[in-house]
């Protein structure tokens, strides 16, 4: 499904350019115009001087002509590189628009496994930070760069055409300098490569802070208590720290080299100007390209630092772009009645075991309840059930189909789920519901909010249906959050529904017209209930015990309270729960219970 990302990302940085080839190319080309109108001014300069030198008999109609020569390469050399620029901002920006669309729609279509792997601050950096810089690259730094080469290119022309020998002396120092670039340049591709996975850390952490950021106030807790934050700022610091102290003496030493080529030209020159080989003009003018003829390279070398930590962010661009549309899967017949079957399914995070051999069978428009202590592995049923993981050995089939050989969309279609962690999305609540069934009838929708229990909510609303609501619904209380979440994944239509903890935000008298509202509105619907209480649903098919992820026990109510002391014992504290409350003892007990 995913190939390895190798190389250094140039190879995808230039084909995402080149889906805009013509308008850079032309760009370029504008830009190559540009720097010879850029050079103009020193070639009338050479006249000029030459002139005054020799003492021309028409000099005030030279300099007048020069002087007009040389407006009209300052405008031209404006126009060419403003024309440039709009044609290389033009590519970047549509490169940009086409490569987010294409990592929205491979985002779109992946896995929900690969998905689960990644880390969403990871994939937001690639989305939304690595993009930006490859527009930076291709709309400045094209331009740039390609002029920063050309410039000393046609210096070095020209000063060849003055004298071999002085353009030597003014190139003496390239050697020098270019050693200076590979001392510190050593090793900093990898470097740039820790520091995106450290800023991708720190952008990780950022988001989970100021998502936290209302329960911390809560309990008058600042920054210096998230340690996660503190952690990942003190490993960028570290970094940064590490990165310049490697970087600034070079480039400090690389910048002097640049600039010294006069200490080459004026000895020189001196020396062909006594043997009369060259003129005082020509030497003039040699020193004045000559001294600055490399500058442009800083621009050049500067490019190469930063190129570094654009092409890190590349490579993590090649994953998502490399990932390739799912099977279309084996055609299945989902009309009712399904049969769903885990057949010796076990899962592990690493070496840690989550599932062993996990053998169970639900059939059609039958209602399932697990039961479990904490990290018994019963939220890992719902999310093999969803895709979100897949098992390391074992099979679940549905009417005898592996749900491995089916495509998201026919799975999708197979199975909801709804989840204690309920994100609903900005908009209306009209919207959230139909996410899983566009199309669904205001009888369907009606019969979905009732079974939910939600009917009460819609009424409170200001606009019942249509109202608004912000992004995770942090508008609604987590009760209501569920209830919506609930319809929704009633809504989409499917044989089988997975609730896992669905209901933990709902009170007890909730619980039970919820869990009666099923049986009455969806008999033929298949219900797994994942839950860490059984109330209200004493009369499930089966109820289902795991601990340490293996299957303890399997049955009904009645049997399981006979035979099984985890169940007894959740039953017992459930039947205190219902029966405890705050009071003036009664009778003058001395127990709990109050009246």
């Amino acid at each position: 499904m995913e190939k390895s990302a190798e190389g250094t990302g140039w190879p995808t940085l230039l084909k995402l350019a080149g889906a805009q080839k013509g308008q850079l190319f032309f760009a370029l080309l504008l830009t190559a115009l540009a720097v010879i109108c850029e050079l103009l001014p020193y070639w009338i300069l050479f006249q000029a001087i030459d002139a005054i030198l020799n003492q021309a008999a028409d000099l005030p109609q030279q300099f007048l002509s020069l002087a007009g020569w040389l407006a009209v390469a300052l405008v031209l050399k404006t126009v060419l590189y403003g024309l440039a620029y709009f044609f290389s901002h033009q590519a970047a920006f549509k490169i940009l628009a086409g490569t987010r669309k294409q990592l929205v729609s491979q985002l779109a279509n992946a896995p929900l496994a690969w998905l689960q792997k990644n880390p969403s601050g990871r994939l937001k950096q690639s989305v939304l930070q690595d993009v930006e810089n490859v527009e930076m690259v291709i709309s400045h730094h094209s331009v740039e760069v390609f002029a920063a080469l050309l410039s000393p290119l046609l210096v070095t022309v020209f000063l060849f055409w003055i004298d071999w020998r002085l353009a030597l002396a003014a190139l003496a120092v390239v050697p020098l300098a270019i050693l200076a670039s590979t001392l510190f340049m050593r090793d900093t591709s990898a470097q740039y490569e820790q520091h995106n996975k450290t800023a991708a850390g720190l952008s990780s952490a950022t988001v989970e802070y100021l998502r936290n950021m209302p329960v911390m106030k809560m309990f008058r807790q600042d920054s210096s208590t998230f340690q996660v934050m503190r952690y990942r700022l003190a490993c960028y610091y570290d970094l940064i720290t590490d990165l310049t102290q490697k970087t600034v003496p070079g480039w400090a030493l690389f910048t002097s080299l640049l600039g010294a080529n006069v200490l080459f030209i004026l000895p020189v020159g001196i020396g062909l100007y006594n043997a009369s080989e060259v003129t005082l003009s020509q030497i003039i003018m040699v020193v004045i390209l000559g001294s600055g003829m490399l500058k442009p390279l800083l621009k050049v070398s500067r490019f190469f630092m930063e190129i570094n930590e654009v092409l890190a962010g590349i490579q993590h661009l090649q994953p998502i772009l490399d990932l390739t549309p799912e099977q279309a899967g084996q055609p299945v017949d989902i009309q009712q009645p399904v049969t769903l079957i885990f057949e010796r399914v076990s899962f592990r995070y690493g070496l840690r075991s989550i599932l062993k051999e996990i053998d169970l069978t639900f059939v059609a428009g039958s209602h399932t309840v697990i039961l479990g202590p904490s990290g018994a592995g019963k939220s890992t049923l719902a999310q093999l059930l969803g895709g979100l993981l897949l098992p390391n050995s074992g099979r679940i089939l549905i009417n005898g189909t592996s749900l491995s050989t089916l495509s998201q969309q026919q799975r999708a279609a197979l199975i909801a789920v709804a989840s204690q962690e309920v994100f609903l999305f900005k908009g209306s609540i009209i919207d959230n519901l139909r996410l899983g069934s566009p199309h669904a009838s205001k009888t369907e929708i009606a019969t979905a909010i009732g079974a939910a229990q939600a009917e009460t909510l819609i009424a409170s609303l200001p606009d019942g249906y249509d109202t608004l609501v912000a992004e995770q619904g942090i508008r609604l209380s987590g009760g209501e959050r569920q209830r919506i979440a609930i319809a929704r994944a009633l809504l989409a239509d499917t044989p089988i529904v997975v609730l896992d903890e669905a209901t933990a935000s709902l009170d007890n008298q909730t619980q039970r017209a919820f869990y009666q509202g099923l049986k009455t509105h969806y008999p033929d619907k298949t219900f797994l209930i994942i839950a860490h209480r059984s109330q209200g649903r004493e009369d499930a098919d089966q109820i289902v015990i795991i601990e340490q992820g293996e299957i303890q026990a399997c049955g009904t109510h009645s049997t399981l309270l006979q035979s099984n002391a985890y169940y007894q014992q959740q039953w017992q504290w459930q039947q205190n729960t219902e029966s405890w409350s705050i009071g003036v003892p009664v009778n003058g007990s001395s127990g709990a219970q109050y009246g």
